[in-house]
């Protein structure tokens, strides 16, 4: 299954992934 996408949408998921569980600083 291939799911296209969009910068914004995968922008909103890494924030929402962060905010339960925090990530280590580069």
């Amino acid at each position: 299954m291939k799911v296209k996408m969009h910068r914004s949408d995968f922008a909103k998921l890494i924030g929402k992934i962060q905010s339960v569980v925090p990530t280590k600083p580069t």
